[in-house]
């Protein structure tokens, strides 16, 4: 039995019908073929189905996976899942669905499902059952039978739960529901500390905090700043809300974190006695200069001098979190290492400058730029310039082999769900690509003994050894660093290269049987190959003082490596400094480049000499004001918009032993000032004004024009930031005559940040927004609405609350429409047409035309 859909669209055989009146001629079977092809192509677009004669049923779990569905639940579930699946008949299918903020279908319904661990890649910090009930249904096909069976607590944070069930009551759809129940008893719940907007440096404040209890309890309260505690307090606590009053003051300029934490409740919801907010003390413009072993110098002391408020460190002390970099509004890199800032800190000065619109200013030197490690780092995609090795750089070929520990440890996960071999062996092509075409390559992988990977060659076939390189998989054992040397030293033998060097990675804490490398390398240094080591782990490693070693008797560098996801970086810094080629050791001349205007009163120069430079290339998007006379127009200061904030690069040594000229400079104050000026951006102009708050479970960063100023919203920009570290571009829309406003869901608990720029580059910064706790602990005015919701939804569909896992598949069982019948019309249209073009190419006919015709004329 065929059933329409959509049976209106026959409707449209009238119209049609009189438009070709006149038109279909008189011969008999032509007419009644046209005829019979319209109605075909009609037919399809009415939907037909034809009804299946398959019996069975499909039955979809759909299964909260937030964080307010707690996992002492997660037994029950599975019983019951496994309980279901069990109970599917010959015909029946089994699905199953995980949802949070999001929804993950991890089985469309399926015969014979066997279920497994439901580990979801959803996000915890939200409850979208309407989106997860829409979903599931949509994997049951058009008339088939079949139900859904939710396993939630009700508390939903997306769309209308109730709407959704009437849609699945539409498509004869069951919706049977299991509660996950919170446990009983009594809860305590800390809320968010109330602090001021911001507070200026040395100024006296009070900030409240509330904390609600149902039931009298004793507890203790701890208040941490910046994680550390501050104040401890006993309380007996009665049903209500208590409040909490204290005092601060605060020395430095920056974000500050509080929190309230309250131990010893024992309550049903633990995960709200924890609350959180920030505070911003406010102080003039700040800088920051990371500088060698955190030295006081000239480009500091003139900076002072010039007016600015100037915080002096050692790159160790550099912050690792990104809120942390709020107390200032430019960073200075100079002439410092990648490898000596904290982990992590690298990409929390990225999203200082790019989300949050700091300015980043890198000075030249040969710990800096490509030989300082910052090729591959994050702070290199936000520069002026790349960092890439060409041909230009270079004043000599080298030989290089790398030989990678393929050992049992190399197997071991990190992040990403990449293993640390996977890791070395990207670092393996950093050190490919960071060699020039005159270049030779070897690659090796080590266990108990060496294996060649890519015999020794020019880069030029770098393509397909990348490949292989990729492909090397940890083996077991261990490394033998002994027949390493040996193998690698072997496959550099007949370079044609003159410099050779040889690279060895293993784990610090499982590299065996050296052999005889302390009687080995000494003259291998000597013929002019060295060896360097790349070490993962740390110094303190049982195996670290052996890589130690191998590296000082060969004439090389030794690395400790502690995050693998570090490597490809470290491998191209060995490059770099294995060839020399990052930074060039001669005199040179600064002039004014194409983007001269960049170097405001300082016009055209003239400008003092330098005796090196580090060699970059400016990027396309970069505004180069000095560059390099006589040396391919290599830049030397250079500017770019990255992100929210702006990027500088001087690559001269600011103040070392090859500033030459700059050291003595009567405008070196004035020339650096105005650089760091350029960072920090100016202040709101008065035409724009921005403000970020919470509406709900929303962001909203709103900017507002002056009168007159209406069409620079058109131009702003901005961007959020969550405290997963993940930046998003906001996108505005007009919400008054001079009012622009962007939203952003707000889902897990912490800092969110907002920032815009607007079209004279004036940074708007706002206030950060802190969420207390996730969403999904903030306390239940009513800790059974969320159940009673879960039983409405399912007395909508005609559903069950808690049935028997048995009568899961309980219900019709035979599918009604459930094929798609389309294509067989548009097939039979065709070819009904077909058959008219036949019959009015050989003129046939069938009996009785002659009378038909006879009634037509």
């Amino acid at each position: 039995m065929i059933r329409f859909e959509r049976p209106e669209a026959f409707l449209l055989a009238a119209p049609i019908l009189l438009a070709l009146r006149g038109r279909l001629g008189n011969r008999p079977l032509v007419v009644a073929l046209r005829a019979a092809a319209l109605v075909a192509i009609l037919g399809a677009l009415a939907e037909p189905r034809v009804a299946g004669l398959d019996a069975g049923r499909d039955v979809v779990f759909v299964v909260d996976r937030s964080w307010s569905a707690s996992p002492r639940h997660d037994v029950a579930v599975d019983e019951i899942l496994r309980a279901g699946a069990a109970a599917a008949r010959e015909g029946d299918r089994v699905g199953l669905t995980a949802f949070g903020a999001d929804v993950a279908t991890l089985a469309p319904p399926t015969a014979g499902f066997r279920p497994s661990e439901i580990g979801a890649p959803v996000d915890r910090d939200g409850s979208d059952l309407a989106l997860a009930v829409e979903r599931a249904a949509a994997a049951i096909p058009p008339g088939r039978p079949g139900s859904l069976a939710v396993f939630s607590d009700g508390e939903a944070t997306g769309g209308d739960v109730r709407a959704a069930a009437r849609l699945l009551a539409r498509r004869g759809l069951r919706l049977d529901v299991y509660p996950l129940r919170r446990s009983g008893g009594a809860d305590v719940v800390a809320e968010a500390p109330s602090l001021p907007a911001f507070v200026h440096p040395g100024e006296p404040f009070q900030w409240t905090a509330w904390v609600r209890s149902d039931v009298p309890r004793r507890v203790v309260v701890h208040v941490l700043r910046d994680g550390a505690t501050v104040a401890r307090e006993e309380r007996d606590l009665k049903p209500g809300a208590e409040r909490l009053v204290f005092h601060d003051r605060l020395r430095e300029p920056g974000l500050r974190r509080y929190e309230i934490v309250v131990e010893g409740a024992d309550d049903r919801t633990p995960e709200n006695d924890r609350a959180i907010a920030l505070l911003r003390v406010e102080g003039e413009t700040g800088v920051l200069c990371l500088t060698p072993e955190g030295r006081e110098d000239r480009l500091t002391r003139s900076l002072r001098a010039a007016g600015f408020r100037v915080d002096v460190r050692r790159p160790e002390d550099a912050p690792a979190a990104a809120d942390a970099w709020d107390a200032w509004r430019a960073v200075i890199l100079e002439n410092v290492p990648a490898s000596k800032l904290p982990r992590g800190a690298a990409e929390s000065l990225r999203a200082f400058v790019e989300d949050l619109g700091g300015g980043l200013m890198m000075t030249g030197g040969r710990a800096s730029f490509g030989v300082g490690g910052w090729r591959l780092s994050p702070v290199e995609r936000t520069l002026p310039v790349s960092l890439e090795v060409r041909r230009e750089m270079r004043r000599f070929a080298m030989a290089m082999a790398v030989a990678l520990d393929r050992s049992g440890s190399m197997a071991a996960p990190v992040d990403g769900g990449l293993a640390k071999m996977d890791l070395a062996n990207r670092g393996a092509v950093a050190a490919l690509d960071s060699l020039a075409p005159a270049d030779g390559f070897a690659a090796l992988a080590v266990d108990v003994e060496a294996h060649v990977v890519a015999p020794f060659g020019d880069v030029s076939r770098a393509g397909a050894v990348r490949s292989k390189i990729l492909s090397i998989e940890s083996q077991g054992g261990g490394i033998y660093v002994g027949r390493a040397l040996h193998a690698a030293v072997a496959e550099l033998r007949d370079a044609p290269q003159r410099n050779r060097h040889v690279v060895l990675f293993a784990d610090a804490a499982d590299a065996e049987e050296p052999g005889d490398y302390a009687t080995f390398l000494p003259p291998l240094r000597e013929s002019g190959t060295t060896v360097s080591c790349i070490a993962l782990g740390s110094e303190n490693d049982p195996d670290a003082a052996l890589l130690r070693s191998i590296a000082e008797l060969g004439g090389g560098r030794c690395f400790f490596v502690s995050a693998p996801e570090d490597l490809p970086r470290v491998f191209a810094e060995e490059t770099l400094q294995a060839t020399r080629s990052g930074f060039a050791r001669r005199v040179v001349v600064p002039r004014p480049g194409p983007d001269a205007a960049e170097l405001g009163s300082l016009g055209g120069g003239p400008f003092p000499t330098l005796d090196g430079w580090s060699v970059a290339y400016a990027r396309e998007d970069a505004s180069t004001a000095l560059i390099a006379d006589g040396e391919s127009a290599a830049p030397l200061l250079a500017f770019r918009q990255a992100g929210l904030g702006r990027t500088a690069t001087f690559l001269g040594e600011a103040d070392g032993e090859f500033s030459g000229g700059w050291a003595t400079w009567d405008r070196y104050g004035d020339f650096f000032a105005g650089v760091v000026r350029r960072l920090s951006g100016t202040e709101a102009s008065g035409r724009l004004f921005a403000d970020f708050t919470r509406d709900g479970r929303e962001g909203v960063l709103s900017i507002e024009a002056e009168e007159g100023a209406e069409a620079d919203l058109a131009k702003a920009v901005g961007r959020f930031s969550g405290p997963d570290g993940v930046a998003v571009d906001a996108i505005f829309r007009r919400v008054g005559a001079r009012r622009v406003e962007a939203r952003l869901p707000l889902r897990g608990s912490g800092a969110w940040r907002a920032a815009a720029v607007g079209p004279d580059g004036a940074v708007l910064r706002t206030p950060p927004l802190c969420l207390p706790i996730s969403p999904e602990f903030e306390p239940q005015a009513d800790p059974g609405a969320g159940e009673r919701l879960l039983r409405e939804a399912a007395e909508i569909t005609g559903g069950r609350v808690e049935p028997p896992p048995s009568e899961l598949f309980d219900g019709p069982r035979r599918a009604s429409g459930a094929t798609d019948a389309a294509l067989a019309f548009l097939a039979a249209a065709l070819v009904l047409t077909l058959a008219e073009i036949a019959a009015r190419r050989l003129e046939l006919t069938f009996p009785g035309a002659a009378r038909f015709a006879a009634r037509r004329a």
